[in-house]
């Protein structure tokens, strides 16, 4: 509270704190003081009154409670924790005490014993209050740290999870790397990392249209336009082992649609039309891959051995006619 925020409260505080005062009951009228004080905003005074009510009734819960608000203001959070606790241990079935240390250890991201306390101030609410607007506010934050709390579980579970399954694909030991995969998905089935490896997986195990479905269900999930596209490449690696050119040709072509320049896309789709008889589509893909990668002796000759396997008769012989112009001393029988 500020003085700013309250200000007539805070009048009629300071004038019953001083009646108590003047009727001798120190003790309310030091903690009317303590409020009328931490609203002010003059924490110092605010504790000195709090002390004050602490020496008459050292068992009161209600200081401790004010004690806490003092030193939240002044960001003694060690502190605040500590008054907390002095006042939940006085007063064990008052809710609202768990709900304040509860909201402490929030502000402190101290998640796990928030979500403990505000637990328990849940189960503390009378039954009239479990329907009020402030049972819904505990029952959300309680939601919200819980789905934290499984989320922070499952990504340090996933990633043993994966390194297993890793392991055992390594080693070949391929049908405990299934199990151990499907164990991943469980945890968490739209993990990058574990749905790849799962096609994979699939793969290696000779289920190919099985490893072909899950790396087309990746696609459409949510995730980046590399990844889409490495899974449309592994798909049409898939078809090809499989002999079915045309469909691996097909989704070279989507792989290729998402980023035009991708190398292991243009390779895979000039090998496929080589398989498919075309090999001046097969050239059209060299010439790109040439023009992504000019230093690229492997591209360079797979062009030139292509673009001689698509010359007719003719250009053939112009070929080496125009050879023979330059490399003078070459024998007649090199141009019949």
């Amino acid at each position: 509270m500020t003085s700013g925020s309250y200000p007539f409260y805070a009048g009629k505080l300071f004038e019953a704190a001083g009646k108590l005062s003047k009727s001798g009951n120190l003790f309310a009228a030091n903690i009317g003081f303590c409020k009328y004080f931490r609203i002010k905003n003059d924490f110092s005074t605010a504790e000195e009154k709090c002390k004050k009510a602490l020496f008459i009734k050292p068992l009161q819960a209600d200081t401790y409670r004010e004690m806490a608000f003092i030193n939240q203001e002044t960001g003694n959070s060690k502190k605040a924790e500590e008054n907390f606790r002095h006042y939940i241990s006085l007063s064990t079935s008052n809710y609202k005490g768990y709900f304040l240390l509860a909201e402490e250890y929030a502000a402190g991201k101290k998640r796990g014993k928030a979500l403990f306390y505000y637990k328990k101030a849940l189960r503390l609410l009378p039954n009239y209050a479990q329907k009020t607007s402030f049972a819904r506010v505990l029952r959300k934050k309680i939601k919200k740290l819980k789905a934290r709390k499984k989320r922070k579980k499952s990504v340090g579970d996933i990633g043993k999870c994966l390194s297993r399954a890793e392991k055992l694909d390594a080693e070949y030991k391929l049908e405990k790397a299934h199990l151990q995969i499907k164990k991943c998905l469980k945890i968490n089935p739209v993990n990058r990392d574990v749905r790849l490896l799962y096609s994979s997986i699939l793969i290696h195990l000779g289920k190919y249209e099985k490893a072909i479905a899950e790396y087309q269900k990746t696609v459409k999930m949510d995730f980046p336009p590399a990844i889409k596209a490495f899974c449309h490449i592994k798909t049409a690696e898939t078809y090809a082992k499989m002999k079915k050119q045309k469909q691996a040709l097909d989704f070279y072509k989507k792989a290729i649609s998402i980023n035009p320049s991708d190398t292991n896309a243009l390779r895979g789709m000039a090998a496929t039309y080589e398989i498919l008889g075309k090999p001046q589509k097969a050239l059209e893909c060299y010439i790109k891959l040439l023009k992504l990668e000019p230093a690229n002796p492997d591209f360079e000759k797979k062009a030139d051995s292509l673009e001689t396997a698509t010359m007719s008769d003719n250009d053939m012989l112009a070929e080496l006619r125009l050879r023979k112009s330059i490399l003078p001393g070459v024998s007649k029988i090199c141009l019949l």
